[in-house]
């Protein structure tokens, strides 16, 4: 038997890992989930005569996994970003830039919605921030513009 372990590391500041474990014929046979990511790569049967280990590792957002707490969507946009978020409250900002990096426009989070009809097809990036006490929070995403 053939284990092929795929390591999903989140690209955020709270590291977490999905481990999917394969047979000869491609078929999981395991997938295991780690708060705590600490990521070894080995080579060599695990102790076990019969089997050889490969390790692939692959690079995937949280929102791929359903764990994320803030998303905005829909990506390309048109008219309007939707914003779902469980750690952002009505107090956050929102700053949009454009591709060369100036703020094109600043708003509120009032609503589950940023109305984004005015601004030219492009690329930007959003990013919302919220300060709790001394503890600034934040959450930037690359958004098109169709």
């Amino acid at each position: 038997m053939q284990i092929i372990s795929f390591v999903f590391i989140l690209l955020d500041s709270e590291a977490q890992c999905i481990l999917f474990t394969y047979d000869n014929a491609g078929n999981r046979t395991q997938r295991k989930y780690d708060p705590v990511c600490i990521l070894a790569l080995t080579e060599g049967n695990g102790g076990d005569a019969a089997a050889k280990t490969d390790s692939v590792t692959i690079f995937a957002r949280v929102a791929a996994l359903g764990l994320q707490k803030t998303i905005l969507y829909p990506n390309p946009a048109t008219s309007q970003v939707a914003v779902r978020t469980t750690e952002f409250s009505e107090a956050a900002q929102v700053a949009v830039y454009n591709s060369a990096g100036y703020i094109v426009f600043t708003t509120g989070l009032t609503s589950d919605r940023i109305d984004i009809l005015h601004l030219p097809p492009g690329l930007y990036v959003f990013l919302l921030t919220e300060q709790r006490g001394e503890q600034l929070i934040s959450y930037k995403q690359k958004i098109i513009k169709q």
